[in-house]
């Protein structure tokens, strides 16, 4: 399957999974791309970005369009202009989804679930002869990609307050990791590990084999990679991040919250990524009881996914941890303090 995305809808969303951007002022190229898919019978997903109608919907299945771009792509196209006209009243494969707008440049929000250009490129998919077509509307986000806030930190030396700010409660952490280390030969895993101080402190423990970072903002990785060099630090989307190793540890500090499915991320950890008898263990200090944590989101202009800390333990039971437990540390007046929650894959 190919997955295409519109230039709009990753400027606002810049870590959206896609095999080709569509700009719709390189249409040429954008032919030229997708020519290199010589098979037409193709599954081809077309992405574009826009406002949904319907409240609490991140994304709408398409089953129809109206061009009100002011874009015809087949006029004055040299390859299109050559094929016979077709009819494209069922250009997507399915009669299940909604109808979208095509705005062009300036989303409309008197027309029904407006879009950008998702038609002009579905035109010509068609045309080219690629009729395996489906199509998706995902709605704006107007918040900041919280890979951009953390590229910023990084320029500007704002993340150099991260250890300080986080150290009591990673000390904390630390305690529970050597517990479980007791014996054994670990390797682990800083998900979210920022400029690479947590990574660093952990690599350099007796009872640590080897600790490896891995973060979703370039700059954070740089700045990491330049300043711990006996340290491996990768730069991934944790998204759906796809390490080359498995890890007895998969640690994580202020990370998890960010990401757009945690559920997915931690029954992939346990599926795929702890090895048997492997730990899991994420501190926050943004949940639902920390009241002070809870304007996070408006503040930073960020997207944040706000549970409580039994909706945290409780993830870590449907994906069959044992021993799942949680911890509140560095608690102060106003300040519920830093949530630890852990858990044992397949332990006795």
């Amino acid at each position: 399957m190919i997955i295409i995305a519109t230039k709009e809808l990753i400027k606002n969303q810049p870590e959206f999974k896609r095999d080709i951007v569509a700009d719709i002022n390189d249409l040429k190229g954008f032919q030229k791309e997708i020519q290199k898919t010589q098979n037409v019978l193709e599954k081809i997903t077309i992405y574009d970005i826009g406002k949904i109608d319907i409240k609490n919907k991140d994304q709408l299945k398409i089953k129809d369009h109206i061009n009100k771009s002011g874009i015809n792509p087949i006029i004055k196209n040299e390859t299109i202009n050559k094929i016979t006209f077709e009819d494209i009243s069922n250009i997507y494969k399915t009669k299940e989804g909604h109808t979208t707008t095509c705005c062009g440049k300036k989303i409309n929000l008197d027309y029904s679930n407006p879009s950008h250009y998702l038609c002009v490129f579905s035109i010509i998919l068609f045309y080219l002869g690629y009729k395996n077509l489906q199509a998706y509307l995902v709605n704006y986000d107007k918040t900041e990609s919280s890979i951009n806030v953390f590229n910023q930190w990084a320029k500007t030396g704002k993340d150099e307050g991260m250890k300080k700010n986080h150290f009591p409660a990673f000390e904390e952490a630390k305690k529970t990791i050597k517990q479980f280390c007791e014996n054994k030969t670990i390797t682990l895993a800083d998900i979210g590990c920022g400029n690479g101080w947590a990574t660093q402190d952990l690599n350099k423990e007796t009872f640590i084999n080897k600790a490896t970072g891995y973060d979703g903002s370039l700059e954070m990785i740089k700045k990491a990679k330049k300043t711990y060099l006996e340290t491996d630090f990768f730069r991934m989307d944790l998204n759906s991040w796809s390490p080359k190793q498995t890890f007895d540890i998969i640690y994580s500090m202020e990370a998890i919250y960010y990401l757009s499915s945690p559920e997915k991320f931690i029954s992939d950890c346990y599926t795929k990524w702890l090895k048997n008898g492997g730990l899991f263990i994420a501190a926050l200090d943004h949940y639902k009881e920390n009241a002070q944590s809870l304007s996070w989101p408006e503040d930073l202009n960020v997207k944040m996914q706000t549970k409580s800390a039994n909706e945290w333990k409780n993830i870590l039971e449907k994906n069959k941890f044992r021993h799942c437990n949680i911890e509140y540390v560095n608690q102060k007046k106003d300040w519920n303090g830093t949530l630890i929650f852990w858990g044992i894959k397949d332990a006795l």
